[in-house]
């Protein structure tokens, strides 16, 4: 990545309120969830 590329991401991310990350952690934690039972799905099926 580039250093200009990763300025941005970073002033980006520090932008973030801490209602958009908890939004955020709510969110990843939703979607490890949703990996983690198709995960337990595909090794029933094996």
């Amino acid at each position: 990545m580039e250093y200009a590329q990763y300025r941005a991401v970073v002033r980006l991310a520090e932008k973030l309120t801490a209602e958009n990350g908890f939004i955020y952690d709510e969110f990843s934690r939703f979607r490890n969830a949703s990996l983690w039972s198709r995960l337990a799905a595909l090794f029933k099926r094996l």
